[in-house]
């Protein structure tokens, strides 16, 4: 090779070793990941079940999360034994019961019981006033007392207000409160201790919106009233403004929980070749939105903050259930299944959710059978609610 020449000389290339595979590191290296992945699924186990137990609250509440995914809350309500029931108001999981503490021959004393809590007893001096109230979001409640010829409005336990006569009382989600007083034909309506409506022929009914902005009263039109086989003539105002007169019935009247929205159910009669027919025709927000002969009485249920309302028209021997003035049927909907009619229905705002109640205490949602508590013993109207996406179950237990 010249000097200087550093051009490398051709060399046959060397085969390197093949590098054994070392199943024994494999095997405990899978092994490990095995063991962290059945610690995982036991792990996310556990922080279900733990999710469930700690949902549990003062008055026996529980929720679990169906595959619809809508939760459930359960709350449990020890009932009185038959006969001692003195009234019931629920709200959001939270409730207020009264109940016959003290059976006597001249007059049973009852105690009010508000999410488990004793509240308050009935003595000779103080005797507790029918109906109380709950807020709609179950955070205060409200009862009147009557003690030696005064009424007394207590709210959250404390004394907020005294008058001759409290009726009929409301409260806000705050916790403000709204009653009536006066004579029947001579009817004021109170807010927070000051008077924002009156009626000299007197106020049969009031609602009012979660936030107490907006209220709905039905009044007498006359004195005394024009009763007979209809309703007498009453006059409907909101916000003290009268925006109807005709013959309303008072459990037909509704408010949307945010006040943007009423409905109301007017009487008349129409005759014709058959007889005599007793129409009623359904007003929301004032339009005329069905007309019906339920042939008994129709009840209009609820009205929901966008608009959708329920109407049960009563029709014996089942009742016969209308949403947003359509009629359901098997083949129409699944609400009616084996043309056996609900006892009840319940819908949510949007009513996307519609929760039906069957003999039996059997019930759906959309359809599906759902498994909830059986409805009240008393009144099935206080077996459960729905708010969005969540339903409040209410399980009644006995001793």
């Amino acid at each position: 090779m010249p000097e200087g020449d550093i051009t490398p000389q051709s060399q046959t290339p060397v085969a390197e070793p093949k590098k054994k595979i070392n199943w024994k590191i494999i095997s405990v290296i899978s092994a490990i990941i095995i063991i962290l992945l059945v610690v995982a699924i036991y792990v996310g186990f556990a922080f279900r079940v733990f999710d469930k137990i700690s949902t549990f609250n003062k008055s026996g509440s529980s929720q679990s999360t169906p595959s619809s995914g809508v939760t459930i809350k359960k709350t449990t309500i020890k009932w009185p034994p038959k006969g001692s029931l003195c009234g019931l108001e629920i709200a959001k999981g939270s409730y207020l019961i009264s109940y016959v503490y003290l059976p006597r021959l001249n007059q049973d004393l009852c105690r009010l019981n508000y999410n488990g809590r004793d509240v308050f007893s009935e003595d000779e001096n103080k005797k507790l006033l029918s109906p109380q109230a709950i807020s709609p979001n179950g955070l205060h409640y409200a009862y009147a007392v009557s003690t030696q010829g005064t009424d007394e409005l207590y709210v959250d336990g404390n004394k907020v207000a005294s008058a001759d006569s409290i009726t009929n009382i409301a409260l806000t989600n705050s916790g403000n409160y709204f009653y009536t007083t006066g004579p029947k034909s001579n009817t004021s309506l109170v807010k927070n201790g000051k008077e924002i409506f009156h009626s000299a022929k007197g106020i049969l009914k009031y609602l009012i919106s979660d936030n107490g902005s907006t209220y709905l009263t039905l009044s007498e039109a006359y004195d005394p009233p024009d009763r007979g086989s209809l309703p007498s003539t009453r006059i409907l105002s909101l916000n003290g403004k009268e925006i109807f007169k005709g013959k309303i019935e008072a459990m037909d009247l509704s408010l949307s929980a945010n006040g943007k929205h009423y409905g109301f159910t007017n009487i008349e009669l129409k005759s014709d070749n058959t007889g005599t027919l007793e129409l009623e025709t359904v007003f929301i927000d004032g339009k005329q939105k069905m007309k019906q002969n339920c042939l008994w009485m129709s009840v209009l249920y609820q009205v929901t903050n966008s608009g959708h309302y329920l109407i049960d028209c009563g029709a014996q021997p089942d009742p016969v259930w209308y949403l947003d003035g359509k009629f359901y049927s098997k083949s129409s909907t699944t609400i009616y299944t084996d043309f056996i009619n609900p006892d009840y229905i319940y819908i949510n705002e949007d009513a996307s959710l519609i929760l039906s109640l069957y003999q039996g205490g059997n019930w759906k949602l959309n359809g599906k059978p759902i498994d909830l508590a059986k409805p009240n013993p008393v009144y099935i109207g206080q077996s459960a609610e729905i708010d969005g996406n969540t339903i409040y179950d209410y399980e009644y237990v006995g001793d």
